[in-house]
């Protein structure tokens, strides 16, 4: 095995190789159900952080609007509650933003 130092290629010793297994991390496989789900949350947080303005104690709301927006945050939230590896995460339906 071999490293560059200053530019130059040279042999590494067995006890660097050795340190340099020793760091090395196995990432564990992730499955295709795994990765669309991760993809799935980063959407229903990228929703959930756009209206994160109506959180805000300074942001005077009606109490319709106020609620509606409140009901549409928590059905964004429980959107993953019983997501499994069965589950078809094309056929969730996101809730529809507040007016």
């Amino acid at each position: 095995m071999k490293k560059l130092v200053n530019g130059v290629e040279v042999e590494m010793s067995e006890q660097e190789i050795g340190e340099l297994k020793a760091l090395q991390v196995e990432m564990p496989e992730v499955s295709e159900h795994e990765m669309k789900l991760r993809g799935f949350r980063a959407k229903r947080d990228s929703l959930l952080a756009q209206c994160d303005w109506t959180q805000m104690s300074d942001v005077k709301l009606a109490k319709a609007e106020a609620d509606g927006w409140k009901s549409y945050r928590q059905a964004l939230r429980d959107l993953t509650n019983g997501v499994n590896e069965e589950t078809k995460l094309e056929e969730i339906v996101f809730p529809i933003t507040p007016k």
